[in-house]
C-alpha cells in the first residue's frame, strides 16, 4: 500500500475517499452487496509487487467465496 501511495498519490486520495464514503453509508444491520470503484493503478502496483493478479489473490484468499471482482471502464 506504501508503494502504492508513493507512486500514485492521486489515485490512493480517491481509493480511500471512496472507502471512506461506502464505509459510512453501510448498513451493519442487514446483509447486503457492496460495491467499491478501485483505480486501475492499484491492480497494476498488486500484479507488480506480488506477480499475481488481483482477481487470483481475492480468490486465494480467506474471503475467496464472499468477494467478487468485476471489471467495469468508464
Amino acid at each position: 500500500m506504501q508503494r502504492f501511495k508513493d507512486q500514485n498519490m492521486e489515485d490512493y486520495i480517491e481509493l480511500l475517499r471512496n472507502f471512506e464514503i461506502k464505509k459510512r453509508a453501510v448498513d451493519t444491520t442487514k446483509a447486503s452487496k457492496l460495491a467499491i470503484t478501485v483505480p486501475v493503478t492499484f491492480f497494476e502496483r498488486v500484479q507488480d509487487i506480488t506477480g499475481k493478479s488481483m482477481k487470483d489473490i481475492m480468490q486465494t484468499s480467506g474471503y475467496g467465496k464472499q468477494v467478487s471482482y468485476m471489471c467495469v471502464f468508464d
